[in-house]
């Protein structure tokens, strides 16, 4: 199978734990994950943070709007890379199986 960023995404925010008291630790956790350590070393790092940063802060309804711009500048990122990432998505593809 191909990357999904959304299944990294899933994968980190799941990783991060239940503690709702404090959602900046959830964040730190989820950026700490294993899953996301290559796309936070890759060329879109900061835009990936960014993006995932927003997402776990963002209330369950504002989600899909409040973070639009983060993960189209993170998509223009890996578009504009898509060398990098292509090497990526194979890589991982290869370790699925």
């Amino acid at each position: 199978p191909a990357f999904d960023l959304t299944d990294a995404v899933n994968e980190a925010v799941s990783s991060s734990g239940a503690d709702a008291d404090d959602p900046r630790a959830r964040v730190e956790r989820a950026l700490a994950c294993p899953c996301v350590a290559d796309l936070r070393q890759s060329s879109c790092g900061t835009s990936f943070d960014d993006a995932l940063t927003c997402y776990m802060l963002a209330d369950d309804g504002e989600k899909g709007k409040k973070c639009v711009e983060e993960f189209v500048r993170l998509h223009a990122c890996m578009t504009a890379h898509a060398r990098e990432f292509s090497a990526f998505a194979e890589e991982l593809e290869a370790h699925a199986t």
